[in-house]
């Protein structure tokens, strides 16, 4: 959480976005009606996020700005959605934000998910592949030789048998799965 000020009533709030404007949509509403109904729209110089204005034109009946994003970059954005809070950069904000909590969100998934070299929700997965033949997991059959295979794969080991019939290489999956995902599930679920 980052603590801002409000740009309409000047109230601190809290919110998860860093370049947060306002501390609610009614704030945001307010400032867009004090700026469009006051007859002074120049806004050259202020700063919206990491945007300032730099100067106007008309584009398409629609006045757009040239901004100076922080990062460097200068982008063409609308009046309307820079007093909004709609466009806050040049598109650095939504890139450092991914870069920042994907690795949270990652480490999180990680921590939760990852036990002993091995993830916990694919070996729960009871999902066939799309072109999975025997409906089994973990069981195809190779078009070369017309042989069943089971295969396996725990902790970083691949374990692959081929069988003549299909029901032998089911049962051999199941014992793997009984040998090796079982005594893990057990133990963190």
């Amino acid at each position: 959480m980052y603590a801002h000020i409000c740009k309409n009533c000047e109230k601190q709030f809290k919110n998860y976005k860093k370049d947060a404007v306002y501390c609610s949509n009614e704030c945001r509403l307010e400032q867009v009606k004090k700026v469009l109904s006051s007859k002074q729209k120049n806004i050259t110089g202020q700063k919206f996020g990491r945007l300032t204005a730099l100067y106007s034109k008309s584009i398409n009946k629609r006045y757009s700005w040239l901004c100076k994003c922080d990062c460097g970059n200068e982008v063409w954005v609308t009046t309307a959605s820079l007093i909004n809070g709609h466009t806050q950069s040049c598109g650095c904000l939504n890139k450092d934000f991914i870069k920042n909590n994907a690795n949270k969100i990652l480490n999180n998934y990680r921590k939760e998910n990852f036990k002993e070299n091995t993830s916990l929700s694919n070996i729960k997965s009871q999902t066939l592949f799309k072109n999975n033949s025997s409906g089994r997991r973990g069981v195809y059959q190779r078009t070369s030789t017309k042989k069943w295979i089971a295969k396996i794969s725990f902790q970083g080991k691949t374990y692959s048998k081929s069988f003549d019939k299909k029901e032998d290489a089911i049962k051999c999956r199941e014992e793997w799965e009984e040998k090796y995902f079982k005594p893990i599930l057990e133990k963190y679920n």
